[in-house]
């Protein structure tokens, strides 16, 4: 058949597609009452698909798959419907704040989308944005293209759908860039994998339907590091031309989501040039690294300072947010060892065996909360495992290696910046969840290749830890015939029992393997 008549063939169907989602938005915008305004989100929509296209033509001398096309098509409509869903469904079965009844899903978008309304609507140049906004959007980048979405492209009613419709279809180019980053760096094995983890990964669904910035720099973030690899293997100027644009947008819309994107990538590209260089001494190497390490601590000085500077600040509202159970071993620990705890704990929320038992007054956020801490288990498992590999293959010095410091590094910034908070620390996170989930994707294909029984064991055992966990939990929502105790008693039950499974099962292994 012609490619001509191929082509007119997808465009007719792409465009009864996004007319149908257009009315289709356009009345629950209206309380499924009318579906005036449906042009506009028509128009929101080519645009948002015409991001899309623009990204597919990075990828034009690349050996794409059949189905990444439609796992890209499937993950933008996916957080297009979810960000529709929770427009209807908050004001019935959100919690009762005025926040969730407008149909926003945190605070941030709630307080900014009515900002950029104003100002959409004003005689206001838009670039005012970045000038006396800074209590509705701190950097302004979001504001502006918020604002400038209502100014040309809505209409004259305030349609907040028409925002997350724009996001949501361009989150959806996460997955596009995730597979060509991990296909250049480690094959199309760990590609798809890293494709189909971001494409359902819940945190990237959730921000990416609700008007967050990581809607658009979860995205950005793997079109850099896309380029960065691409330029690195190809060395193609236009490479660099592109990733300077990019990485000027990522900076309106968050710079320090750019600085700290800045570490990862200079990471992972001085991984890069240890891969090429001929072999040296290890003296030599360890010093080399240790000199970019220094040079990257700098680069990120800007934004870790202030951080480090507000550290007793910070420790005050950390306790004072903290639940019970975090005052309670607040209370039994040193001072010096109150920040570590926070850390710690802050890097296993959400946590799966509270969110399983604590009843809170929305079943869907329950639900929701379930979804998040069980992927982020799995993913922190997966991280904890391809670190193992690096470490037993001497991967420190090539680019896995390199990126998995950064990611752990910024897991960590995450967890210290936020503390124990449900929502901030892994939606801080996320932001790097397309770096993270190729690393898993990388774990897992290493496991294969090698038939390695340690994902098992560490699977299983963090299983049997969590369980103990539950059975703390159980007396604080139950009627159960005990009492909780203190929590540190528990944990070190759940190490013992993970690790006398550990011991069997090495054990058994070994057995099976003897002749």
């Amino acid at each position: 058949m012609d490619k001509r008549v191929i082509f007119l063939r997808w465009a007719a169907l792409l465009g009864v597609a996004l007319t149908g989602a257009a009315v289709l938005l356009a009345w629950i915008s209206h309380g499924f009452q009318s579906a005036a305004g449906w042009g506009s989100f028509l128009l929101i929509l080519l645009a948002a698909a015409g991001v899309g296209w623009l990204s597919f033509r990075f990828f034009s001398g690349e050996d794409q798959p059949r189905w990444l096309v439609w796992l890209v098509i499937g993950a933008a409509a996916l957080r297009l419907a979810l960000g529709a869903f929770w427009f209807a469904a908050l004001p019935e079965w959100g919690y009762p704040n005025e926040i969730q009844q407008a149909g926003y899903v945190m605070f941030d978008p709630y307080l900014r989308d009515g900002k950029a309304w104003d100002l959409a609507q004003s005689d206001l140049p838009l670039t005012a944005a970045f000038q006396g906004y800074t209590t509705h959007d701190q950097y302004g980048g979001l504001l502006y293209l918020s604002a400038l979405i209502y100014r040309t492209l809505g209409g004259s009613v305030h349609l907040p759908l028409q925002v997350v419709a724009f996001g949501a279809v361009v989150s959806g180019a996460a997955v596009l860039f995730a597979w060509g980053f991990a296909r250049r760096l480690w094959g199309a094995q760990v590609a798809a994998l890293a494709a189909w983890g971001i494409a359902i990964y819940p945190e990237a669904v959730l921000l990416g339907s609700s008007q967050m910035r990581e809607a658009f720099t979860i995205p950005l973030g793997a079109a850099l590091a896309y380029l960065l690899v691409r330029w690195w293997q190809d060395r193609r100027p236009v490479d660099l031309f592109w990733f300077g644009l990019l990485a000027f947008i990522t900076g309106l819309i968050t710079w320090a989501y750019l600085t700290l994107l800045a570490v990862v990538l200079g990471l992972l590209l001085f991984g890069l040039w240890l891969e090429r260089q001929a072999p040296v001494k290890l003296t030599f190497k360890r010093s080399l690294l240790a000199a970019g390490l220094g040079a990257l601590t700098l680069l990120a000085a800007s934004y870790l300072w202030d951080i480090l500077s507000r550290m007793s600040a910070f420790q005050g509202y950390l306790t004072e947010r903290a639940s019970g159970m975090v005052q309670a071993v607040y209370n039994r620990l040193p001072e010096f060892l109150h920040v570590p705890f926070m850390v710690g704990y802050g890097v296993v929320r959400p946590l799966l065996p509270a969110v399983l038992i604590e009843h809170g007054e929305s079943v869907l956020w329950r639900w929701v909360g379930i979804l998040r801490s069980a992927a982020w288990t799995v993913l922190l498992v997966l991280l904890i495992y391809a670190s193992i590999q690096v470490i037993r293959k001497g991967a420190w010095f090539k680019s896995a290696g390199m990126l998995l410091w950064g990611s752990w590094l910024m897991v960590l910034v995450a967890s210290y910046r936020a503390g124990g908070d449900m929502w901030d620390n892994p939606r801080y996170r996320a932001g790097f969840a397309a770096f993270q989930l190729a690393l898993a994707g990388w774990a897992v294909v290493q496991q294969r290749a090698d038939r390695d029984p340690l994902l098992r064991r560490i699977t299983v055992a963090a299983v049997l830890g969590f369980g103990v966990l539950i059975l703390w939990y159980l007396p604080r929502y139950t009627a159960v015939p005990w009492s909780s105790g203190r929590i540190e008693n528990w944990l070190a039950a759940g190490v013992l029992i993970g690790a006398l499974y550990w011991l069997w099962d090495w054990h058994r292994v070994k057995r099976r393997r003897e002749p």
